[in-house]
């Protein structure tokens, strides 16, 4: 089996990793991140990344920074590492204990006047055991090993260890929920053939003959009524004639064939959280689309819920989709992201607090021992709750800088906030742009403040209502 690809993120994300969790003094290693203070490519320093390695494509992927000791110290690296980290003697490294093959990349960026070094590690789909012990000899010269042969390893807060019960169950329930949604992403459409419609198979070469499904009786494909054609899918529908709902399988038997609808993009995301894999996520790339369609969108508070879990852990927008959600609904969804503490959503939680429970805002400072510890770091909350209206923190929290231009226009943030019309309109030309990945870190930052200042929604004052209202879907009944 062929390894999944790695992705590799860009230096901005590189270094948001770094200022999130490399703080002096704090051990802030989330399951699919290691420290490593430098590495001197002895054979028990290989063994040991191995390990850590085989570990994370067990847990889902991960990445391994160098410069960064155990205390949260950004060290740097002494000397470059690329040689050594190249894929291709990452993976004869790897070759010498297993014969599981696993997708790395390596990447080094400078900041703050040192060097780091970042080992991404792409997740397996199948579970992956050492076929021989990782023993060497120590300085001292007395025998040790790294890892055991037949041991599945994965990762944990803080480190790589051996698989317990409970680790095995997660790491197989992700494996099934991959090929399930692989499975049902082909098949999705299928949902939107009538009732009264018949499945026939058919084979590749043959189009025109097939097996009715539910009875094996062999069938004829007659040409479509409207196009004269037959499709040439491995499955057909036979159309429900007059029912503007019925739709060829095609669609989705040819993953080439793109989907009627927005919408039935979006709903298709949706039956796959519903059913299959309730840590489904949509990426920012596919939330533009949504946002700039979304007068297209059936937006269900399940939709909308789902989007901004989305947004928020996938550096997008998210308060658009939060405005959408019933207010009682995103409370419960807030008081338990508070207390999980995972990041990015922990740095998004505050924004959306005061911009849609101004005046509950002191559920901030009760969150869970995790999330306080991360927001003390940031010194968000701080920041946010010395604004003494909610009108002032719109004006004022996330500061992007006074102007900005898109294609040779420029734009003052102050003359935005008192007039959310043109705000709106800018905010959906940085999306597209985003869409179009022809975005740069500085005008996304203006994207995000502007997604805070059209979005929020204001308790008991004004601030620069037009009279414009986003009429792009209908949001739920707010409590």
């Amino acid at each position: 089996m062929l390894p999944v690809p790695v992705s590799v993120p860009d230096d901005a994300n590189l270094i948001r990793l770094l200022n999130e969790l490399a703080i002096s003094g704090s051990r802030l290693e989330p399951a699919d991140v290691e420290f490593k203070a430098d590495f001197d490519g002895s054979k028990p320093a290989w063994l040991d990344i191995l390990k850590h390695i085989v570990a994370m494509a067990n847990y889902g992927g991960g990445t391994l920074v160098f410069g960064v000791d155990r205390d949260g110290n950004r060290v740097g690296l002494r000397s470059p590492l690329l040689q050594m980290f190249d894929p291709a003697n990452v993976s004869n490294k790897l070759k010498s204990h297993t014969t599981a093959r696993v997708a790395s990349s390596y990447q080094e960026l400078d900041h703050e006047g040192k060097r780091f070094g970042f080992l991404q590690v792409s997740r397996c789909e199948k579970v992956i055991v050492f076929e021989s012990d990782g023993n060497y000899q120590g300085s001292d010269g007395r025998p040790g090993r790294a890892f055991i042969q037949g041991i599945v390893y994965t990762r944990v807060p803080g480190s790589t260890r051996d698989a317990a019960q409970v680790d095995l169950d997660a790491i197989i329930d992700r494996l099934v929920q991959q090929r399930l949604s692989k499975i049902l992403a082909r098949i999705e459409r299928i949902a939107h053939a009538p009732l009264d419609s018949d499945l026939v198979v058919t084979r590749s070469g043959d189009t025109s003959r097939g097996i009715l499904v539910g009875t094996s009786a062999p069938v004829r494909i007659l040409p479509d009524i409207e196009t004269h054609t037959t499709s040439v899918a491995p499955v057909n529908v036979r159309l429900a004639h007059g029912n503007p709902d019925a739709v060829p399988v095609s669609e989705i038997a040819d993953a080439g064939v793109p989907f009627s609808s927005v919408d039935a993009e979006l709903q298709t995301q949706v039956r796959l959280l519903r059913q299959s894999d309730a840590s489904q996520r949509v990426s920012r790339h596919a939330l533009s689309r949504f946002y700039l369609n979304r007068r297209e969108l059936n937006l269900t508070p399940e939709a909308a819920e789902m989007c901004f879990i989305s947004a928020a852990y996938g550096r997008g927008y998210p308060l658009f989709w939060a405005s959408k959600m019933d207010l009682a609904r995103l409370r419960e969804v807030v008081d338990r992201e508070l207390k999980q503490g995972k990041s990015p959503m922990t740095e998004v939680l505050p924004y959306v607090v005061c911009s849609f429970m101004w005046n509950n805002r002191d559920i901030l400072s009760r969150p869970s021992s995790r999330t306080r510890q991360k927001l003390k770091a940031r010194n968000i909350v701080a920041q946010l709750l010395k604004f003494d209206s909610q009108s002032e923190f719109i004006r004022r929290a996330r500061s992007a800088g006074a102007a900005f231009e898109i294609d040779g226009r420029s734009y003052v943030v102050d003359r935005l906030l008192d007039d959310r019309k043109t705000a709106t309109a800018v905010f959906e030309k940085l999306v597209q742009l985003d869409c179009d990945g022809r975005i740069d870190e500085k005008l996304r930052g203006f994207a995000i403040r502007l997604d805070l200042i059209v979005h929020a929604e204001l308790e008991g004052a004004t601030l620069g209502d037009t009279g414009v209202t986003d009429t792009a879907v209908t949001p739920p009944n707010r409590i």
